[in-house]
């Protein structure tokens, strides 16, 4: 027999009283579904029986924080091989059963198979703002970091809607004038007559006041954080 001690209850739930229904709607909408389907495979492919244990952190054992220490170092270092991810077609479940799948699941899994176009201004935003990261911390984030860190609890909504429309280059300036008949002249800036880009505003235009904002700016951080 093997026993396996996990302290994360998400996975010990996916792969016992959560498996069956997750697999009769076909992992439609279930986060890190190739993982869990490569688990269950393994598992099951597996002669004697198995055990799946949930150790809470407050209540863990010595060892289950060791060998989340281990485990936390190892997923930093480069694997020296790579970690077989085929499942034969006898463990392989594909599609979803006709008598579990509800309207919202249908459509979700519809969703999920459309690729979205990419939009050559967010593609750009977004390597900028990866560098910008990588310039000032040595990390560079992905895509998916930079979405999710636009949605910060220490963020309010506004401030969240204004960053997605930042990085989607959604905002009515610049380009978005050339777009409609009449008012292209909009696109540049009456006092420096050059585009009217966020970053025009932000960083570089005199009469935007964009010098006082920031001057503000840095004295709020100053008087919490005590730096510039």
């Amino acid at each position: 027999p093997l026993t396996i001690v996990c302290g994360l209850r998400t996975v010990v739930t996916g792969l016992t009283s959560l498996l069956h229904a997750r697999e009769d709607i076909g992992w439609i909408g279930i986060p890190d579904t190739e993982p869990f389907k490569i688990a269950a495979y393994h598992l099951r492919r597996r002669s004697a029986p198995s055990f799946l244990l949930w150790a809470p952190k407050t209540s863990a054992p010595p060892h289950l924080l060791e060998a989340t220490t281990l485990a936390t170092v190892g997923a930093a270092r480069p694997l020296p091989y790579q970690i077989p991810t085929d499942i034969p077609a006898a463990f392989s479940i594909s599609g979803a059963r006709l008598a579990s799948i509800t309207q919202a699941v249908a459509y979700r899994g519809i969703v999920a198979m459309t690729l979205p176009k990419q939009r050559r201004s967010t593609l750009i935003n977004l390597d900028i703002a990866r560098y910008q990261v990588k310039k000032r911390t040595g990390k560079t984030p992905q895509d998916a970091d930079l979405w999710m860190g636009c949605r910060d609890a220490a963020f309010g909504r506004p401030v969240a809607d204004f960053l997605w429309k930042c990085l989607h280059g959604a905002l009515k300036c610049g380009d978005y004038w050339l777009r409609i008949t009449n008012f292209e002249h909009r696109a540049d800036c009456g006092s420096c007559a050059v585009p009217e880009t966020l970053e025009h505003i932000l960083f570089e235009c005199p009469n935007s006041g964009q010098r006082t904002v920031w001057a503000l700016a840095n004295s709020v951080w100053r008087s919490r954080h005590g730096e510039d």
